[in-house]
């Protein structure tokens, strides 16, 4: 997802983190024309790099950021020549701190864990804090308060950072899904305040394939983000983001 003019930043994270056996599909925010046209010619340098045809725009907080994200998972499951284990999303801001060698080996070997970040709060409080009971609607580039709400009765709702890895069968499962849950979870966070923070944590805790996909919650910082110590497993280049 990038949005405004810093075209040059955009290009130096690719070659930061461009491999052959990787994709890279490229959102454009609606507004960013110059941006639109520098990624394009991108593209057609390389044929695991591509734009998406259709563009949206996107603000902070809102959910169109999250709808982006679902035709954008959407999309790479129809792209059969892509043959992708994990869905990573990034900014044109993002810089890596680990090399390509270090994050394939890492994700080897939870080649079935979907990571996320955790808020790491009361769950009450933080429902408080990002406004979940109550309702907001995108209109006009703009999140508009309409009123309060109640949380659904059952609902765990966890959410932390817009960040996250996500395996491919889980990324399948919410878009395809029509369990009720999913439904509902889509219905619910289309009128949330950041919603993108909130659902996909929600999502891994309640649905019926949560025990298949075990979440990890990574720490910013620590010896535990760290692939090093980890021993390579067979085939480890085999996984394709």
């Amino acid at each position: 997802m990038v949005h405004g003019r810093a075209a040059r930043q955009l290009k130096r994270l690719i070659k930061a983190i461009y491999h052959r056996d990787h994709y890279y599909y490229i959102h454009v925010d609606k507004r960013s024309a110059y941006m639109h046209r520098e990624v394009l010619q991108i593209a057609q340098q390389y044929p695991n790099v591509r734009a998406t045809p259709w563009r949206m725009v996107t603000i902070w907080g809102g959910a169109s950021l999250l709808k982006a994200y679902l035709r954008t998972m959407q999309d790479l499951l129809a792209l059969q020549e892509w043959k992708w284990d994990f869905f990573i999303n990034l900014s044109a801001t993002d810089f890596p701190t680990r090399t390509n060698d270090e994050l394939v080996m890492f994700l080897s070997l939870h080649r079935d864990k979907n990571f996320l970040k955790s808020h790491g709060r009361e769950n009450a409080r933080f429902i408080k804090k990002q406004g979940l009971d109550r309702l907001f609607h995108e209109c006009d580039n703009h999140m508009w308060r309409l009123g309060e709400r109640n949380i659904p009765e059952g609902l765990e709702v966890s959410g932390g950072s817009d960040w996250f890895a996500l395996t491919r069968r889980f990324v399948d499962y919410v878009v395809s899904s029509r369990d009720k849950l999913v439904l509902g979870l889509k219905q619910f966070y289309s009128y949330a305040l950041l919603p993108a923070e909130v659902r996909e944590p929600s999502e891994v805790i309640l649905s019926a394939i949560a025990e298949a996909h075990s979440v990890i919650y990574k720490p910013v910082s620590g010896s535990s983000s760290s692939p090093a110590k980890s021993e390579e497993p067979s085939g480890w280049d085999n996984v394709r983001l």
